[in-house]
């Protein structure tokens, strides 16, 4: 039985692997140009030339809150869960860092997804992605905030691909008698 962290991040994985030509990239209405089925990886932070392009990685921040108080129901925690999703786009010789930009954006729309509601206010537009679901009855998420990312040029002695940086914070409640 995998932990209610590991849970998650199996959820967001299969989530981002929602960006290929099975689905409709909704920027042009028609299916995405890059296919992340099988190509979203969590912790891994080295990965060989030719397994990087079109690619994303899940790492956790080595530094996560020191605490997160039991709340008042004596073993539930509430947590904040630090990410950082590092993509690596095809590579373009010419103009290395449009590439990255545009899986980028891709990325950052997906994720919406998981929070976008109604304009009603009555319900979330994707049910069944609204906070990556539920388990047991409850929403895996709490809350994500989905930070402003960077993009960075090629650099001999990390990547010959251009990279990009997204991060994000999942809210997590978590009864530490139960952990899954």
């Amino acid at each position: 039985m995998d932990s209610k962290q590991l849970r998650v991040l199996k959820k967001l994985v299969a989530h981002l692997e929602g960006i290929n030509p099975d689905n409709v990239d909704p920027a042009t209405g028609e299916p995405y140009t890059v296919d992340l089925r099988g190509r979203v990886y969590r912790g891994r932070s080295i990965l060989t030339v030719d397994a990087a392009e079109d690619c994303l990685s899940i790492l956790e921040f080595p530094r996560q809150e020191l605490f997160s108080e039991v709340g008042e129901h004596g073993i539930v925690r509430n947590e904040s869960w630090l990410l950082m999703l590092q993509g690596w786009p095809e590579d373009d010789p010419e103009n290395p860092s449009d590439p990255a930009y545009a899986l980028k954006a891709m990325v950052e729309k997906r994720l919406s997804r998981i929070l976008v509601e109604k304009k009603n206010g009555r319900g979330p537009v994707f049910p069944d992605e609204f906070m990556l679901g539920e388990h047991n009855g409850q929403p895996e998420l709490t809350a994500l905030t989905i930070s402003p990312g960077v993009v960075r040029p090629p650099e001999d002695a990390a990547s010959r691909l251009a990279m990009f940086y997204v991060p994000l914070t999942l809210g997590l409640r978590v009864d530490v008698s139960d952990p899954y």
